[in-house]
């Protein structure tokens, strides 16, 4: 049976596509085992941790925030909806 030249063409896409992200994912995966971090150097107390401050307490006060504004939103919506019926 023949295919029709549609057919072909989306064949060949679908192989292009495979074919790309194949070179893609080989890549990412030889960069990312390329990258090497050297020991940290000793000092008193050992290494330096990263500390949590004020950025994260302010995305995490926004964020509750925003989510109460929507339920609110929400709430008003469905209020307003039973009037309607």
């Amino acid at each position: 049976m023949a295919q029709s030249t549609q057919q072909k063409k989306r064949i060949m896409k679908k192989k292009y596509i495979a074919i790309a992200l194949t070179a893609f994912l080989l890549a990412a995966a030889t960069s990312a085992t390329a990258q090497f971090l050297p020991p940290p150097k000793p000092g008193p107390g050992g290494p330096a941790n990263t500390p949590i401050d004020g950025g994260v307490v302010a995305l995490a006060v926004a964020g509750a925030a925003y989510g109460y504004k929507k339920l609110k939103k929400n709430k008003q919506a469905a209020e307003d909806q039973q009037e309607y019926l």
